[in-house]
């Protein structure tokens, strides 16, 4: 927040100086705790303290967790933006989310999702970086398999779980591009934002997780006058994923959705 620059000349010589830099530190920490209420996942709660500069080290480091009635979310993680010399970043992240599907009324199931993921970024051009990611996961599906109750799941997650069981061990590789060619960091006027990645699934054991998925974002803006208040912003995404073959397809539980429920949890269809 406050940076002074002094020039000294080389006493050797007659053409060169030493800069020095004089700065101080902000406080670039954020530490929060939130609760709220909704009628479909009635009281919630949670906590984060995220720091990007950890000790002045430029490291990040993020302690966060939430609470309500649909899901419990723990989670930490760590990133070195220059693990090594040529700017290639290291980061990593661990994590533990139960999902009750049954108090939005979506899906009578539940979901435990437990793992950690590793991951590099590898910058291309001052513009243009390359992520490559790669997750152990454990997953467990709870569900009520008695046809007839009122409480029973789906046809589709029945089957499924009928099928593969409901304990599974979980390989994830990823890789995204992504491009930004925007003018700021924080509150962009002007210029292109866009990436693709996909994510690949390697079950440790089974068939039920041999799946893929691609996905892409675009956001456009553009000013409409000289000083950049009014600024028209266009943005577009899509996805697709599938099997490996047609004999195990899509799990359920990685589905995309449609919009509604602000959370985007609304049924789709395919």
């Amino acid at each position: 927040k406050n940076i002074q620059v002094k020039t000294i000349p080389v006493s050797s010589t007659s053409n060169q100086v030493d800069l020095l830099y004089s700065v101080e530190e902000t406080n670039s920490g954020t530490a929060s705790i939130n609760f709220g209420y909704s009628t479909l996942t009635r009281f919630g709660y949670g906590a984060g303290i995220n720091q990007p500069n950890f000790m002045g080290s430029g490291k990040t480091v993020g302690i966060n967790f939430s609470r309500n009635s649909y899901i419990n979310s723990y989670s930490a993680n760590y990133y070195d933006p220059y693990f090594t010399s040529s700017g290639i970043g290291f980061g990593g992240a661990i994590n533990f989310q139960k999902t009750n599907s049954s108090a939005l009324r979506i899906s009578d199931f539940s979901l435990d999702n437990y793992g950690i993921r590793l991951f590099n970024t590898i910058p291309l051009s001052l513009n243009d970086s390359l992520q490559i990611g790669y997750a152990i996961n454990r997953i467990h599906i709870g569900a009520n398999l008695t046809p007839g109750q009122a409480n029973s799941a789906p046809t589709e997650i029945s089957n499924f779980v009928s099928r593969y069981g409901s304990d599974f061990e979980q390989i994830l590789l990823d890789i995204s591009y992504g491009h930004n060619g925007q003018d700021k960091a924080i509150f962009p006027t002007q210029g292109l934002k866009t990436g693709i990645g996909g994510e690949f699934s390697l079950p440790v054991s089974g068939d039920a997780l041999r799946y893929y998925k691609i996905n892409y974002n675009l956001n456009y803006l553009i000013p409409l006058e000289r000083s950049h208040q009014w600024i028209f912003g266009f943005t577009a995404g899509g996805g697709y994923g599938n099997g490996y073959s047609k004999q195990t397809g899509l799990p359920f539980f990685v589905n995309y959705y449609a919009g509604g429920l602000a959370t985007g949890l609304a049924r789709g269809y395919e």
